[in-house]
């Protein structure tokens, strides 16, 4: 008797999904490898990968940020390690020039990982500023300077953090070709 119930009930709900779906967003976005430096007496050392998405205002951009990232080692080898998701908003500032730019950007969020002491999770901030080079049309390469603060399972972690970007743009479709 359930069996019945249960398809007819599968086949209006699949009846109901509309029947194309299209995405109008087109987000600017980068992809960054950063490496991290502990600033304190631990001496952690770590990277993290981050993608930010970002829907552009102008030379402000508002999104979101996701990434992966590890920290280890301290004052004894092996002391800490930490592997960690972040996730959380982004907010920027960018100007670009002809061939050069700069930017500002910075990111908060929750992050979930593992730790030693099992899993854990905390929150995150970063703030840091970049020198963009304009690598075709829609194309920059970036090199940024980061500065993390990690606070979670009791600790605070901060971090200098320099790394690479590559950062796309998608062209204005209002604007004359």
């Amino acid at each position: 008797m359930r069996s019945p119930r249960f398809a007819l009930v599968l086949l209006v709900a699949l009846g109901a999904l509309p029947r194309s779906a299209h995405a109008d967003w087109s987000p600017d976005g980068s992809v960054a490898a950063q490496l991290h430096l502990e600033l304190g007496d631990q001496g952690e050392r770590g990277g993290t990968l981050v993608v930010d998405l970002w829907e552009s205002f102008g030379v402000f951009r508002l999104g979101l940020a996701a990434g992966v990232g590890a920290l280890t080692g301290g004052a004894d080898a092996g002391e800490s390690n930490r592997a960690f998701a972040p996730l959380g908003l982004s907010l920027g500032v960018a100007g670009m020039g002809s061939r050069v730019g700069g930017s500002l950007t910075v990111r908060a969020g929750p992050w979930g990982g593992a730790t030693n002491e099992g899993l854990q999770g905390g929150f995150f901030t970063s703030v840091g500023g970049s020198l963009d080079l304009r690598w075709g049309e829609r194309l920059s390469v970036s090199f940024l300077m980061d500065f993390w603060l990690i606070a979670g399972a009791g600790e605070f972690r901060s971090t200098l953090a320099p790394g690479l970007a590559l950062r796309w743009t998608w062209p204005d479709e209002d604007a004359p070709p």
